[in-house]
């Protein structure tokens, strides 16, 4: 797997490099599972992601664009998804 993210995570918050950005101003990526945590999901970061074979939206905002295109939707606090996230896929 990899680990990809929105340009404010890169080039704002600096969680991780820009080399990780997907979106109109990074890559675009095709995986088989993209499990989406907190993003909103405008049109910037969508674009790079719109190819995966399915889309999981982990998100609070019940509202998110984000939801609107994945194929599957939990809305939850990331915070407490998490743990038991890694746990399941490590």
């Amino acid at each position: 797997g990899e680990i990809a993210c929105s340009k404010p995570v890169a080039s704002d918050k600096k969680w991780l490099g820009e080399e990780r950005i997907v979106g109109l101003s990074g890559k675009i990526c095709k995986p088989q599972l993209a499990i989406i945590l907190g993003v909103s999901g405008q049109v910037q970061f969508t674009v790079g992601i719109r190819d995966a074979g399915t889309i999981i939206s982990i998100n609070n905002d019940e509202k998110a664009l984000m939801n609107n295109m994945a194929d599957y939707v939990m809305i939850a606090d990331l915070k407490e998804v998490l743990p038991d996230l890694n746990k399941a896929l490590g």
